[in-house]
């Protein structure tokens, strides 16, 4: 009798449970994602398509949804599949930065000191550390700044003078500002690279002279206002790259936002109404200003988006520093710079109080530079 009972108990509680699956699923239908309407019904209002389970005996057949209910066959719309990405799509120079930084980086092997040890490889930084920080400023490191670029004038005397600076951006070009298309009558025909010291060239030193084969300024560039100041320097072959010569990354438009200090390198003036130049690398920490207060200071409205304003009494860039760059460290690599200004004017009193230098923005620029680098944009 008990089993009887314990048997009928089962068979109810089976059945009861099969039947209020089947009223559920009439009740509340199962979707797939694709064919939700805008407040997730079924723009189709229709049934998935179910199969009937022949059961003997003359057992009541119940319907069941498919095995394709969440991924169907045919999903009976127009509407094309969407189309999703883990991670947004980078930009060229974005992508061309990151190839860079994988030539700053060492492949380092590591294990534990178990008896079975677990040997993986990790990513160094392949660079002394940079320490932040040219009037007011102090001597680079060998190495410190590899994307440094110092471009030459031959005169008559077929003597080269140093008198601009530049950023090394990819295997063949470098970043500059357009006013040093010329100096004096003396036309740009020669860069240096991977140099700390313009005067003393050691033995195995890993500076390289390469000729220029074009200076492109910006098509736009208006010297009397001292607009659009960039150009692209291209070289007459591409460099070898190593750890001393090593193309900077480019600031993107996303990511301008509150930057405060930033550093000036150049071989510039270090004393301001002097002829004296500086023969090694000079570097120096700058605060920059915002527009507003640029406008401000300098009592110049035509400042804009296109421009930033670096600098304080007794730090700030100076003449033969133009075209050279304004930076900040990648946060994903000590060892690489981010450009995110070129050098174009200030003050003639280099380093005056209240009166910042005026840089070229980068972001700005960035399809123009990558049209002209890599014919992108």
């Amino acid at each position: 009798m008990r089993t009887f009972i314990f048997a009928f108990v089962i068979h109810i509680s089976i059945f009861g449970s099969i039947n209020s699956q089947y009223q559920f699923n009439n009740q509340f239908q199962l979707n797939p994602y694709n064919i939700f309407g805008q407040f997730g019904y079924n723009q189709q209002n229709q049934r998935p398509t179910t199969q009937q389970i022949y059961r003997p005996n003359n057992q009541q057949n119940i319907y069941y949804p498919q095995s394709n209910l969440y991924y169907p066959q045919n999903t009976q719309t127009n509407r094309p599949p969407v189309q999703t990405s883990p991670h947004p799509k980078l930009r060229l120079s974005e992508t061309k930065c990151s190839e860079y930084l994988k030539k700053a980086q060492n492949s380092v092997l590591v294990g534990s000191l178990s008896l079975i040890p677990n040997i993986q490889g990790i990513q160094t930084d392949n660079c002394d550390a940079s320490q932040g920080l040219i009037i007011g400023g102090e001597n680079a490191k060998a190495g410190e700044f590899p994307h440094m670029a110092a471009i030459g004038y031959k005169n008559l005397d077929n003597i080269v003078n140093f008198k601009c600076g530049g950023s090394l951006i990819s295997e063949q070009f470098v970043l500059t500002a357009a006013h040093c298309r010329t100096a004096g009558r003396e036309k740009p025909s020669v860069v240096r690279l991977g140099d700390l010291n313009l005067k003393i060239r050691e033995q195995n030193s890993p500076e390289k002279d390469v000729a220029i084969a074009s200076f492109i300024s910006h098509e736009k560039y208006d010297p009397n206002k001292s607009k659009n100041d960039i150009a692209v320097v291209k070289l007459v072959s591409k460099v070898t790259l190593s750890k001393d010569i090593r193309p900077a990354c480019l600031m993107v438009p996303t990511n301008t936002a509150n930057i405060q200090k930033a550093i000036a390198i150049g071989f510039g003036l270090t004393e301001a109404f002097t002829d004296h130049t500086s023969d090694i690398m000079q570097k120096v920490e700058l605060p920059v200003k915002d527009l507003q207060s640029c406008r401000r200071l300098l009592d110049d409205q035509t400042i804009d988006e296109s421009q930033i304003c670096a600098g304080d009494s007794g730090k700030d860039t100076c003449q033969g520093d133009s075209g050279g760059p304004l930076q900040i460290v990648s946060t994903k690599n000590k060892c690489v710079y981010i450009i995110i200004g070129i050098t174009s004017f200030g003050n003639t009193f280099c380093g005056a109080e209240d009166s910042p230098g005026v840089y070229t923005r980068v972001s700005y620029y960035l399809d123009w530079i990558e049209q002209k680098v890599w014919g992108s944009g």
